[in-house]
């Protein structure tokens, strides 16, 4: 396994040990009324560049970002929408609320944006419990060729309905890299720190630290990278998951691609389907660690999938405390799927202690289409079984060790 360090992973010169408290919110709303959409807020004109590849359009100041979102939320957006843009310099959007570039499924962005290792602080999105206030963060919703690399977003509070993410709301066919996320994000679903939902595309050397609520009763679907997400790899997440339904991970909350080389150190919370890397997945997930407290009120908790479906877990560690509810797992909560779906765990540990109404060493429910081999749990053999229910395949070699 190799994980990247913080230091390796974004665009710009960003540590966590150096700027630790850069998740603090100083200010729920900001400074004026109004948004840096309305008239007299965003500028004539960029700071220089003809949209071209060669030759972006260059953002220097908040007005010219407000800009960019003026021109694509607006009647012109198809003139502007699949362009390049560049930023040149730290921004500061703390004097008015924040469109995010792109607001509907009609208005979106689909160019290329290349943050330049750059920061931008003091977003500040409203919430709302209509679709009005959905496909929000930095832009709301990406559509193809589009991707966005190398900008942090700090010191913002992202709220919405749903799709809400730091980076983005909804991408569809886009890459998302080198980007990483310190502002708090709420939302009621497909929340993430990087992105709400990625439909089709790849989320790559990002990071959150920033803390990730879900706030709705049903499913979730929240992640420290990405709520809803597709092919995740070499990520981190540090910030706190807390989602009140199913489907909470440390890097996403349900995800239809692979997941590799990512870790999470933050806590998870939720009621049932909780991972420190994945709530629910139809991928593959490799080479990843959890070392933060995963909470499952109800059931299925575990240090790498709440439910491990159509799927294969390998190489995977962890280090975290589970706790909570029934059918606790230290690797998988409920391994396969009652209709067939096969669910694999090989060559994976568990370091963290379980504890549970009712738990085992590996896997909570092992279904008959689950299997689980040459992978071992240790540091507490007062859990005689690698499973607290199984009847699925689970080999000698599975077994804990001190």
């Amino acid at each position: 396994m190799a994980c990247k360090s913080p230091k390796q992973i974004g665009g710009g010169e960003f540590t966590t040990s150096e700027n630790e408290n850069l998740d603090d919110v100083t200010a729920n709303a900001p400074t004026n009324s109004g948004y840096w959409t309305d008239a007299g807020n965003y500028a004539d004109n960029f700071a220089g560049g003809s949209g071209t590849s060669t030759d972006p359009y260059l953002i220097s100041t908040p007005q010219q970002l407000a800009r960019l979102a003026y021109l694509i939320n607006g009647s012109s957006s198809s003139s502007y929408r699949s362009l390049y843009y560049e930023q040149t310099t730290n921004l500061n959007m703390s004097a008015y609320w924040w469109d995010a570039i792109g607001y509907s499924t009609s208005y979106y962005f689909s160019g290329k944006y290349n943050g330049g290792g750059f920061t931008i602080a003091g977003l500040y999105t409203e919430a709302g419990t209509t679709s009005d206030y959905s496909y929000q963060g930095l832009f709301g919703y990406v559509y193809r060729p589009a991707n966005i690399h190398d900008v942090g977003i700090i010191e913002s509070d992202i709220q919405g309905y749903q799709y809400i993410g730091g980076i983005a709301g909804y991408a569809d066919h886009c890459d998302i890299y080198n980007c990483y996320n310190i502002g708090e994000v709420v939302g009621n679903s497909y929340i993430g720190g990087i992105a709400g939902n990625v439909s089709t595309g790849s989320i790559y050397d990002c990071y959150n630290v920033g803390s990730i609520t879900s706030t709705i009763a049903s499913i979730s679907y929240a992640g420290g990278i990405v709520g809803y997400g597709n092919i995740v790899y070499n990520c981190y997440n540090e910030g706190s998951v807390n989602g009140r339904a199913q489907f909470v991970g440390g890097i996403a909350g349900y995800n239809l691609g692979n997941i590799y080389n990512c870790y999470n150190i933050g806590g998870v919370v939720g009621d049932s389907y909780i991972g420190g890397i994945l709530g629910r997945g139809m991928g593959n997930v490799y080479d990843c660690f959890n070392s933060g407290a995963i909470q499952a009120d109800t059931q299925y908790g575990a240090g790498i999938a709440g439910w491990n479906s159509a799927q294969t877990i390998r190489n995977c560690i962890n280090y975290g405390e589970i706790t909570g509810g029934t059918s606790l797992g230290g690797i998988v909560g409920y391994n396969g799927f009652m209709g067939g779906q096969t669910g694999y765990v090989y060559n994976c540990v568990n370091l963290g202690y379980v504890r549970g109404d009712s738990e085992g060493g590996l896997v909570g429910f092992n279904t008959p289409s689950g299997y689980v081999y040459n992978s071992y749990w240790g540091g507490d053999c007062t859990l005689s079984y690698g499973y607290n229910t199984s009847t699925g395949t689970f080999n000698n070699n599975s077994k804990c060790t001190t």
